[in-house]
């Protein structure tokens, strides 16, 4: 044998524990690491270490490979406990604080979860109950950032915590443990639901002091979107409050796209018929302020489509959209929910809607004012009070009574002259027929010096060929659906 490794023999016998490099040589060991870049795993390598050891007739000291043994400290955690109790009644908050320290350390060490757990919320609850909030704030902290912490040691503090915030005697105490509590939980998967429900107390105490964009802020510092612990609705619903601050603080951008997190068909589901609610109405606030009056109509539809409602809610709900279908441009989608709506069976209880639905569906020119009994009512609405927006809808009405009027005129006209157009839609010449045609409304061409209007608009070649072709194609099916149906006669009389 080689020097070198008698005298690592010899160093063994001493008493001195020793480790391997894994490099051909011994060194002395205290606790080191193995220095080497082996592909084994660490527990593979120590095993190894180990056996090594055993062969040589060395024996390692306890601790030194695999840590210390699991311990069982249940019985002096149940005799602890009491005496603790007795010492902080008696005075001494601090020193039974101290021995629940070194007990809790002993437990920590030898993996005994069960008498670690009972210990971090007995220290908890100690000074909780001798109303020492800066002393438990210190202790959240120290005890989550101890060497070797278990996970389950820290969600019990956690949990345990939470529980103590609504009874800190001051608010200035609430947000430094609730601070506390959310530094401790910030990175922590398993505690990503009770960061996100100590942000959102953080956020109202914020909010209720006024501080809207402060809380705003600190609320959208949490994603809950990726968040595996909590559920859809709990998800919904703190989205929503994002969207809430948000748009309290007039940050319209930010609502908007925080809106687009909350999937539509989600909130059909059951249970979340509050939540597709508030949504809802918060969407409303949002396009309110953006002017759109179909996707208003949109969203008091499907307020309108909730089970939950009380009959004047849903009543309220399509009186709302069957006034914006009407006061949105003219579109595809616009006509096509204004027919929906006009088929809804609840109209019927509304004849003041019922008729303003039928009177823009139907291809016939609408007198101005509108001839609906009871119009007064509904030009009452809460839509035409809104300090914004309300006048300018009022007069919206107005506008889309013009336009219609217009349309129906270009489908039986090619050409009119302006003083027989203007008799039949209620205006003054050009008074209106101007602006609809240069902000595209509708396609007319104005002769002023004649003053004749015409509605047919020129098609290009293409389009020319194009209906040609749709024509003949329409011809010939015709022709083939005939020719079917007359043999398919002919085939049965001679049967």
């Amino acid at each position: 044998m080689k020097g070198s490794q008698m005298d690592s023999r010899a160093r063994c016998g001493s008493g001195i524990d020793v480790k391997t490099t894994y490099t051909g040589r011994y060194t002395m060991g205290f606790g080191v690491a193995p220095r080497t870049s082996h592909p084994r795993s660490r527990s593979s390598l120590a095993n190894h270490a180990y056996q090594l050891h055993c062969s040589m007739g060395v024996h390692p000291l306890p601790g030194t490979m695999k840590g210390l043994k699991k311990g069982d400290h249940a019985a002096e955690t149940a005799a602890l406990i009491p005496k603790a109790r007795a010492q902080a009644a008696s005075g001494d908050l601090a020193g039974a604080i101290e021995a629940l320290l070194a007990l809790e350390k002993l437990s920590r060490l030898h993996n005994d979860l069960a008498s670690l757990t009972t210990l971090v919320v007995e220290v908890l609850t100690l000074l909780h109950a001798h109303k020492q909030f800066t002393l438990l704030i210190e202790h959240v902290t120290l005890l989550c950032k101890r060497r070797a912490q278990k996970s389950q040691a820290i969600g019990k503090i956690v949990t345990t915590a939470i529980a103590f915030i609504p009874d800190a005697p001051t608010e200035e105490l609430r947000v430094q443990l609730i601070q506390a509590l959310r530094t401790v939980a910030d990175g922590r998967i398993f505690l990503e639901k009770e960061r996100a429900q100590l942000t959102q107390w953080l956020s109202q105490i914020k909010e209720k002091n006024g501080l809207i964009s402060e809380a705003a802020d600190i609320l959208q510092e949490v994603h809950v979107e990726t968040y595996g612990a909590m559920t859809k609705l709990e998800k919904a619903e703190f989205i929503l409050e994002q969207v809430r601050l948000t748009l309290a603080k007039k940050d319209y951008v930010r609502a908007y796209i925080l809106s687009k997190k909350i999937l539509r068909r989600v909130l059909e589901e059951d249970n979340f018929e509050a939540a597709k609610i508030k949504f809802y109405k918060l969407m409303i606030e949002y396009d309110t302020h953006e002017n759109n009056p179909l996707e208003l109509c949109r969203h008091y539809q499907s307020i309108f489509s909730t089970k939950t409602l009380t009959p004047a809610e849903k009543s309220d709900a399509l009186q709302h959209a069957m006034l914006f279908a009407v006061i949105s441009p003219h579109s595809n989608l616009q006509q096509d929910m204004l027919h929906r709506l006009a088929r809804e069976p609840l109209r019927l209880d509304l004849p003041a809607f019922d008729t303003l639905m039928k009177l823009f569906t139907t291809k016939e020119v609408i007198p101005f004012p509108l001839p609906i009994p009871g119009w007064d009512v509904a030009a009452s609405s809460p839509i035409f009070q809104d300090p914004v927006r309300g006048a300018q809808w009022l007069e919206d009405v107005h506008t889309r009574t013009t336009e219609h009027n217009i349309r129906v005129v270009a489908e039986h006209y090619q050409r009119i002259r302006l003083p027989h157009l203007a008799d039949i839609i209620g205006l003054s010449e050009e008074s209106r027929i101007s602006a609809l045609v240069s902000n595209g409304s509708v396609y007319a061409k104005i002769d002023r010096p004649a003053k004749i209007i015409s509605f047919h608009k020129t098609q290009s070649p293409e389009e020319l060929l194009t209906n040609w072709s749709t024509d003949i194609s329409e011809l010939l099916r015709l022709v083939e659906t005939t020719c079917h149906l007359i043999n398919k006669e002919n085939m049965i009389h001679k049967v």
